[in-house]
């Protein structure tokens, strides 16, 4: 097994491509220098120079490498993918153009995270979900063909591909050439489902991963309370995976059981971030998962 950890935005407070409560794209990549990583993810398009030298020569001044990166829309609606396919062939270029492999979709929240306004329904229907499926292959293709990179789709809370009915109905629906999974253990476990399982049972399918975990109490108030995404982050229901509810030791034994060769990337929701908690957070967390088999490096 050789799963190689990344540094995510959010373990650093970062949410949106430009908001007065983050850090400077400076400083967030300082930090995950400092911090022992060689990997990092760059942000939604627009946090990071958006000119692609310019992007080039601030990761390599700190020797740090772009694994993939992240895109959000609402796939379920049909009436804007033309501009939805702008925008992420905008996004796909200057992934592909910074060494990125792999662009992460997340599809829009059904629930707002701030307010608990249902958005849209939860769940699809047959022709509901047939676009959907369409959607994404054709977005899977565009980034294959056009970019050279692999489309992972990402499910997370309060949205329409959240539990793991649906997601496996989603890997079934799909073609593997142009759309595979990027699963994000605290999300699976934030939704009621067990990471660990899910990874045994479609890890064929699961090229990529995002490294998170959850506040047993505090998701249970959570659920209690019906709190949407944002307040529930603000409450601190993300957990440092040391301390939190998914089994991390059971997870890295499953990957190397399956022969993983992948990154890992280390997520911790926290918006907003007091900025003195991200770095001394991330060196924590390295120790912790460098402890039980994960690396910073692949020749480490």
């Amino acid at each position: 097994m050789t799963a190689i950890l990344a540094a995510g935005t959010d373990a650093w407070g970062i949410w949106h491509a430009s908001h007065p409560a983050q850090i400077p794209w400076e400083r967030y990549l300082d930090e995950v220098a400092m911090a022992g990583y060689g990997y990092v993810e760059p942000g939604l398009f627009g946090y990071l120079p958006i000119g692609q030298a310019d992007a080039r020569n601030a990761l390599s001044a700190r020797k740090l490498k772009v694994p993939g990166g992240t895109f959000f829309c609402d796939v379920s609606a049909r009436s804007a993918f033309p501009q939805t396919a702008e925008d992420f062939s905008r996004t796909a270029d200057w992934l592909s153009g910074i060494g990125a492999d792999y662009l992460i979709l997340l599809d829009s929240f059904s629930r707002d995270p701030e307010t608990g306004e249902r958005l849209k329904p939860q769940t699809m229907g047959p022709d509901q979900w047939a676009w959907f499926i369409e959607a994404l292959h054709n977005l899977g293709r565009k980034a294959k063909e056009e970019f050279g990179l692999s489309l992972l789709f990402h499910p997370h809370c309060d949205a329409t591909v959240e539990y793991e009915p649906d997601i496996a109905y989603l890997l079934n629906s799909t073609d593997t050439t142009f759309v595979n999974l990027c699963l994000d253990t605290g999300h699976h476990v934030y939704s009621g489902g067990d990471p660990v399982t899910f990874w045994r049972e479609h890890h064929s399918r699961i090229p990529y991963i995002h490294l998170k975990s959850m506040n047993a109490s505090m998701l249970a108030r959570v659920r209690r309370d019906n709190l949407p995404w944002a307040e529930a982050v603000r409450r601190g229901v993300t957990e440092e995976p040391a301390r939190g509810m998914v089994d991390f030791n059971a997870l890295s034994h499953a990957l190397r059981q399956s022969g993983y060769e992948g990154f890992a990337v280390v997520e911790q929701d926290m918006f907003p971030c007091d900025p003195a908690v991200s770095l001394p957070l991330a060196r924590r967390t390295i120790a912790f998962l460098t402890g039980i088999g994960f690396v910073t490096n692949p020749k480490s």
